[in-house]
């Protein structure tokens, strides 16, 4: 049986990854880096990004007007946004219609929105 991430272990797993660098390299993949780590030629390239909505972009349960308007702003820049949560499929609707997502997964995955013109398709 597998756990959820917690805010620790994202937090862990981003200390350690100039540790599993060496490695991954040997192995011919890439360690993800956190966001304020890249370098301007690396952010240039992202096509998109897909984030977890409790303790990432929302906190204590609520999202603030700067998460909101980096949200804009990383939209306005043309990159796709995703919203994944464990939240029930009810907020995934809420995320998917109100912020500027092309898609919200909801229920751990089991059930997603994804912006079509005017609408949602569920999938």
């Amino acid at each position: 049986m597998t756990k959820p991430c917690s805010r620790n272990s994202v937090y862990n797993a981003a200390r350690a990854a100039p540790l599993l660098q060496p490695l991954a390299s040997r192995l011919g993949v890439r360690v993800l880096k956190p966001l304020n780590e890249l370098d301007a030629q690396s952010v240039g390239r992202l096509r998109g990004l897909i984030f977890d909505l409790d303790g990432t972009v929302l906190s204590d349960g609520r999202l603030s007007r700067e998460a909101l308007g980096a949200l804009w702003d990383m939209a306005d820049a043309g990159l796709r946004l995703i919203a994944c949560t464990g939240r029930s499929a009810g907020w995934g609707e809420v995320v998917a219609r109100q912020w500027p997502v092309h898609a919200a997964i909801a229920e751990n995955g089991a059930i997603a929105f994804v912006r079509e013109g005017q609408g949602l398709r569920l999938i």
